[in-house]
């Protein structure tokens, strides 16, 4: 009834398989329950093994598996039934669902994947079948945790950046009040003449400056300073300018 698979030569799982923590097995009938279990001791995999759902929902939570074998007609609760629950239990991580299935029509196929299994495994289970199929959804887990890795990683490195960019921030903030200190008087009165100066930067900071101010009682100076660069070095050297007016 089942085709025999050698088993490896080491009790640790080849290299692709170690992505693989725990596989839960669900089927009513024990039998099949422990030959599936005996095809993944044999390949140095660790198994959980539940009778129905309800059990295999207990066992889920406790231990975690990332992998599910379940049949999918059973009582109470069917093998796609399991799986939309098992889905909700762990919405942000992703478990690999396999049914067993006597079922082989494309109509039931393809409903059972839109329902969120991920393959299927048909009976009587084929070990060198089974073992193409756990060995692809180890591949795909081992790129999930990689995936997760490198998001952690980048998360890390954009908040070093962002907190190095607020600090900057302040710097800028800094610069800016300062600049605009320099300008003491925005508007003024010259006899018969208001002047009045506006001065806005791009950004936080400018290399520009201008402004105004007296040269005795008959005469005004006007200045504007131009500084090539929009940064705080471009600023600094407009504010030494600009000391020398005031």
């Amino acid at each position: 009834m089942y085709q025999p698979y050698p088993k490896l030569e080491t009790s640790k799982p080849p290299p692709v398989l170690r992505a693989i923590k725990t596989v839960l097995i669900v089927d009513d009938s024990a039998v099949q329950r422990r030959i599936v279990a005996g095809f993944l001791t044999g390949w140095g995999l660790h198994s959980l093994q539940a009778s129905n759902a309800k059990a295999a929902i207990s066992l889920f939570k406790k231990h975690r598996p990332n992998i599910i074998l379940s049949d999918w007609m059973m009582p109470e609760m069917n093998g796609l039934d399991l799986c939309y629950t098992l889905r909700q239990i762990t919405p942000d991580r992703y478990i690999y669902f396999i049914l067993l299935t006597s079922r082989s029509t494309k109509a039931e196929m393809l409903h059972a994947f839109q329902h969120g299994a991920d393959d299927f495994l048909s009976m009587p289970i084929a070990a060198i079948e089974l073992h193409a199929r756990v060995t692809a959804a180890a591949r795909l887990l081992d790129t999930q945790r990689k995936l997760k890795v490198k998001n952690r990683q980048v998360k890390a490195a954009l908040r070093k950046t962002q907190a190095l960019n607020n600090a900057m921030d302040k710097d800028l903030i800094a610069a800016q009040q300062l600049q605009t200190a320099l300008i003491h008087n925005r508007h003024r009165s010259f006899g018969r003449f208001d002047f009045t100066a506006l001065v806005e930067n791009a950004g936080r900071v400018g290399g520009d400056l201008a402004g105004f101010f007296a040269i005795g009682a008959t005469h005004i100076g006007f200045y504007n300073a131009d500084v090539s660069g929009h940064d705080i070095s471009a600023a600094m050297l407009t504010v030494r300018i600009a000391g020398f007016f005031s």
